[in-house]
C-alpha cells in the first residue's frame, strides 16, 4: 500500500529500499525482493531496477533505519497512548492516510 502510492517514483529508476532486519525471519529475507519486484514491475509495469537491502538497526551505519524507528515510535505513541512529547515536532512533516478507517474496528479488551 506504501510503496503504490509513490509509484511514479518507480517508473524507469533505480530504486534502494533499505529495511531493517529485526522484524524479517531468515528464510523470509528473499521473498520481500521477489515480491516487490513481482508487484512493481509486473503488476504494475512500471520497469524498475529495484535492489532491497536489509539492515540490522543496531549496526553503526544504520542511521537511517535509526531515525525511521524513532519517528514510527513516536507516531505509535501518539495514536496508542495518547503521548505527544516529541508529535509537534514531527506533525508538519507528516502525512496522515487512513486506509482501514478506525471507526470499523472495536477495541478488543485485554483478557477477551
Amino acid at each position: 500500500i506504501l510503496l503504490d502510492q509513490h509509484k511514479e517514483k518507480f517508473k524507469e529508476n533505480k530504486i534502494n529500499l533499505i529495511l531493517d532486519n529485526k522484524t524479517i525471519k531468515v528464510k523470509s529475507l528473499n521473498s520481500f525482493e521477489d515480491y516487490i519486484n513481482i508487484h512493481i514491475n509486473y503488476e504494475l509495469g512500471l520497469n524498475s531496477d529495484i535492489i532491497v537491502e536489509y539492515k540490522d538497526s543496531k549496526s553503526h551505519d544504520a542511521y537511517n533505519i535509526q531515525a525511521v524507528d524513532y519517528i514510527a515510535n513516536v507516531i505509535y505513541s501518539h495514536y496508542e497512548y495518547n503521548l505527544d512529547i516529541y508529535m509537534p515536532i514531527i506533525k508538519n512533516k507528516i502525512k496522515v492516510i487512513e486506509e482501514f478507517p478506525k471507526f470499523k474496528f472495536k477495541k478488543i479488551k485485554k483478557g477477551a
